[in-house]
């Protein structure tokens, strides 16, 4: 049997009260004395001291050869700092504007000041505070826990304000609600809730989507213009105001042409101006007629006064022409203008006939084409036209020519 050797007892410890067994000659037994009146019999005890001081901690070793002597350590125990861990919870975290918020503290190890961010430029140093978030948005809310052994990290939570769903209301104002024709209306939107399009209806079939449209309202009549107004959160009910548009009178302006076609025959035709829809002619000889164009023969040649009265519903107008008739055939002579006679194509061109003592015309447009017609208007395409006016009176004719010159 080896002999026996005492053990040499020995021992380490740190400031968190941990002690580790570090003694020789492989010991079976330990008595610790803490120095606080505690004991322990484990070899690697921890123990928790219930005061800061200063302490001589002692350890008594033992194996089957005997007990070692005391080893002693004196340990010096300081409190233990405990910053505070920030926590919180919020009775809700979602919702619509506006939010009111409720903020409880759930931080350990005892704050006594809180600094809060409510993400709004707003703050507040309450325990638990309640917040109100008036704006829509997600708001970021932080806390700030403190104590006498210092500030906690920063705990944050996300609340999320939603927007109220507010559908514009429609309304809109003008410069002028009432006028004569053609009338032009400048609208102004005065809608609330922020629209962001606009639908308007002029009630002449007419529509735009601008803002604040201007409209020319050409006839005369009550129109009724609507306007709904739109914005993310829906459509407004349509807003509607009417705006009356009065005719201006326009009575005819009198004026008239006359040609003698053959002899003692005059071809009569009105050239009045606004639609006149009554015509009294009378051809200085005792005769008179209703027709818009009449064709009147005399019973002698002469000079006569003619006098034309037309009217329509806003009044009358009259003017007097003195005209000389020939009792004879002359010899018709063809005259016209042209207008333009130079442009690119599709180029219409007016003719106006110029003829004198002629009982009839016929137009050869140089492309084809020919009319009878006293003052045609006629399309061409790209080319070099030679146009011809023949003027006829019995047996007797007279031509006339023109140049039209039509570019690409």
């Amino acid at each position: 049997k080896p002999e026996s050797v005492l053990p040499v007892a020995n021992f380490t410890a740190n400031l968190t009260v941990q002690f580790t067994d570090t003694s020789t000659n492989n010991p079976t037994q330990w008595k610790w004395n803490f120095g606080d009146g505690t004991n322990s019999t484990e070899q690697n005890p921890v123990h928790v001291y219930g005061r800061e001081g200063t302490y001589t901690v002692t350890l008594v070793a033992t194996n089957d050869a005997g007990s070692s002597y005391v080893r002693s350590m004196v340990i010096t125990v300081t409190r233990l700092l405990t910053v505070p861990v920030a926590n919180f919870t919020a009775n809700i975290t979602e919702g619509y504007a506006p939010l009111t918020v409720q903020f409880t503290d759930t931080s350990t190890n005892s704050p006594t000041q809180w600094n809060w961010n409510f993400g709004d430029e707003k703050t507040s140093t309450e325990q638990n505070p309640v917040h109100m978030f008036s704006g829509e948005g997600t708001y970021n809310v932080t806390l700030v826990a403190i104590n006498v052994d210092g500030s906690s990290d920063i705990k944050s939570m996300n609340i999320k304000v939603n927007h109220v769903p507010t559908s514009p209301v429609a309304s809109f104002s003008t410069n002028v609600s009432e006028g004569s024709s053609p009338l032009t209306v400048q609208f102004t939107d005065t809608s609330i809730n922020s629209p962001t399009r606009w639908n308007w209806d002029f009630g002449d079939e007419s529509t735009s989507t601008e803002k604040n449209p201007m409209h020319v309202f050409s006839d005369e009549g009550t129109y009724n213009v609507t306007l709904v107004a739109i914005n993310d959160d829906g459509s407004s009910d349509p807003k509607s105001m009417n705006i009356k548009v009065n005719r201006i009178p326009t009575p005819p302006v009198v004026n008239f042409t006359a040609k003698q076609t053959g002899p003692l025959t005059v071809q009569f035709n009105d050239a009045s101006s606004n639609n006149p829809n009554k015509w009294n002619w009378k051809f200085g000889d005792d005769s008179t007629s209703a027709d818009a164009n009449p064709v009147h023969t005399y019973a002698a040649a002469g000079t006569y006064t003619v006098n034309l009265t037309v009217s329509n519903a806003d009044g009358p107008d009259t003017t007097s022409k003195t005209i000389t008739i020939t009792g004879t055939s002359a010899s018709p002579k063809a005259s016209f203008t042209v207008v333009p006679q130079v442009g690119r194509a599709p180029l219409t061109v007016k003719f106006t006939d110029k003829s004198v003592n002629a009982t009839s015309i016929k137009w050869d447009f140089g492309d084809g084409t020919t009319s009878t017609e006293s003052n045609p208007s006629h399309t061409y395409t790209a080319g070099f036209y030679i146009v011809k006016l023949t003027a006829t009176n019995g047996n007797k004719s007279s031509t006339a020519a023109n140049i039209i010159i039509v570019g690409r």
